[in-house]
């Protein structure tokens, strides 16, 4: 079994068009991404990396983690809205989300939750061609 074939096991794979229909949260997104990335920085080993400012962050985990981390994230925004091995389909309300973090493909995995301060928080996972690393970015999204 390969890399995106294990990764579609852990979390699912689907291929409808993306929207965000559910209830807003409550809260702040802001204080939800600071909360989680906390609790993920504590649960999980993780080489920091230097993130741009529009993400809370920005790191490196091994892929024998990332069981452990998508646990952390389906515990803060449910199933993800883009999983592994779903072919991607945005709906145009979420492609300037999409295209701030330069896109995702469909070897990658996007979280997204909306809150009630009409901010998107968002996790995304990015899988290393070498199969061992993943890149995870979690930051919110204050929709123009």
């Amino acid at each position: 079994m390969g890399l995106i074939d294990s990764l579609k096991a852990l979390v699912g794979a689907g291929g409808a068009r993306v929207q965000l229909d559910e209830p807003a949260a409550e809260g702040s997104a802001e204080a939800a991404v600071a909360a989680l990335a906390v609790e993920v920085k504590q649960a999980i080993a993780l080489e920091l990396r230097e993130g741009s400012s529009r993400v809370a962050l920005d790191a490196v985990l091994k892929t024998a983690d990332l069981e452990g981390c998508t646990e952390l994230l389906t515990s803060a925004f449910g199933a993800p809205k883009k999983p592994f091995g779903a072919r991607p389909a945005f709906d145009k309300q979420l492609t300037a989300l999409i295209d701030s973090q330069g896109g995702i493909d469909t070897g990658q995995c996007l979280y997204l939750r909306r809150f009630a301060d009409d901010r998107i928080a968002f996790a995304a996972l990015w899988p290393w061609s070498n199969g061992v690393q993943i890149t995870l970015k979690l930051g919110v999204y204050a929709e123009a």
